[in-house]
C-alpha cells in the first residue's frame, strides 16, 4: 500500500497495467517515456520465408501488417490477449502465449 511504481515505456504505450493498478488509488504511478516505437522503413528480411511469427505487442502487429502480409503457411503466436485481439482486428487468428518466457513460446513453436 502506498507504493511508488515506475513504468519505463514507449511513447505510445497502451498503459493497460497503469490503468489496472490505479483503480485502487493506493499506488502512486509514474510513466517514464524512454523510447519511441516507430516502424522500420527499411528491412532486408523477407517475412514470407519464416514459418512462425511471434508478436509481442499490438504495435508490433500494426507495424508488421502495414508492410507485410501474413501467409497461410505461417503460424502466428501472440504474447498476451491484447496482441491476439489486434491480430483478430486484421483478420488473423493466433495461438496465445500467456507469458513471454521460453517455455510458453516453445509450447507453441514445436
Amino acid at each position: 500500500m502506498g507504493q511508488k511504481v515506475l513504468f519505463p515505456q514507449a511513447a505510445n504505450s497502451l498503459r493497460s497495467m497503469q490503468e489496472l493498478l490505479s483503480k485502487g488509488g493506493q499506488i502512486q504511478i509514474k510513466d517514464w517515456v524512454i523510447y519511441d516505437n516507430t516502424p522500420a522503413t527499411d528491412t532486408t528480411l523477407a517475412a514470407d520465408e519464416f514459418d512462425v511469427l511471434i508478436f509481442t505487442s499490438p504495435l508490433n502487429v500494426d507495424a508488421f501488417v502495414q508492410q507485410f502480409s501474413i501467409r497461410e503457411h505461417q503460424k502466428i503466436i501472440a504474447i498476451g490477449g491484447t496482441t491476439a485481439q489486434r491480430l483478430q482486428h486484421y483478420g488473423y487468428t493466433a495461438c496465445v502465449a500467456h507469458s513471454p518466457d521460453e517455455m510458453a513460446l516453445a509450447a507453441w513453436v514445436y
